[in-house]
């Protein structure tokens, strides 16, 4: 077997498809990889939160073949994905939350469970902070899910509100443990409606891990025109939310030219 190359491009893929059946986000996907097959040997490519699980509400259905499938295209592509996933458990209840380093066949590897509960889907929150960076080809990966990575409590009382801000100090307090030896790739799969995406990246990019680089691979739960992000060391990177799913990759460290394959794509 090839050995992998290090990562020198991220990368995130925005589902603006909100009430799409399973198919649509899975055949999405393949379709933009295909059309950038000579950028992806050496990208790790961010998914949205719970990416087999559409739609996001309690009506949804969750996929449990998404996770082989993953590591099917990664496999075929020579890409990384940092992915949204929900567990399925026993009985057709959902299990945690997770964001998952897929790597080919041999890596699957939960960086986080989500913690908070945001009132959409019952999945099960981790009642403690689960953070597992690891190092992988070359750098840093690390990842919190959609509101584990806000610090602003909007719900509950006082004292509710006081808890949550102390549970996100002690996933920031976690993240900040991980050796400066390396790049870190800090990947927040989110379905984002209420929060500002891109003010969310440039937050942790400059107050909380100023050493990295933030993916926030964003599918809003309505029309909300959150965007998915990379905030590099230069200019923010974004897509445009025109109603359709799109694929981004930037070389980092950032280049002068920004190597970029942009792919947008009409939702099925």
């Amino acid at each position: 077997m090839m050995a992998k190359l290090d990562i020198n491009k991220i990368g995130f893929f925005h589902v603006d498809n909100p009430s799409s059946p399973i198919e649509s986000p899975r055949e999405s996907l393949h379709e933009h990889l295909e059309a950038a097959r000579g950028h992806l040997s050496d990208c790790v490519v961010a998914l949205p939160e719970a990416f087999n699980y559409w739609p996001y509400s309690g009506n949804g259905s969750l996929d449990i073949s998404m996770e082989n499938y993953l590591k099917q295209l990664s496999d075929r592509f020579n890409v990384a994905f940092v992915a949204g996933l929900i567990e399925n458990r026993d009985g057709g209840k959902l299990g945690y939350s997770s964001a998952c380093l897929i790597d080919g066949y041999d890596l699957c590897h939960t960086l986080s469970y989500k913690s908070e509960e945001d009132g959409l889907v019952g999945y099960q929150p981790y009642s403690n902070i689960y953070n597992k960076p690891l190092l992988h080809r070359g750098v840093y990966i690390a990842a919190l899910i959609c509101m584990d990575a806000s610090n602003s409590a909007n719900s509950g009382g006082i004292k509710d509100r006081e808890k949550a801000i102390k549970r996100f100090c002690g996933r920031v307090e976690k993240l900040k443990q991980i050796p400066k030896d390396h790049r870190l790739a800090f990947c927040i799969p989110s379905r984002m409606d209420q929060n500002a995406s891109a003010e969310m990246a440039e937050d942790w990019h400059k107050r909380w891990l100023p050493d990295s680089v933030v993916i926030l691979a964003n599918a809003p739960t309505r029309t909300s025109k959150k965007p998915s992000v990379i905030r590099p060391e230069g200019t923010l990177v974004s897509c445009e939310c025109r109603g359709g799913n799109t694929l981004r990759i930037v070389s980092w460290p950032e280049k002068s030219d920004v190597e970029p394959c942009s792919h947008s794509a009409s939702a099925r």
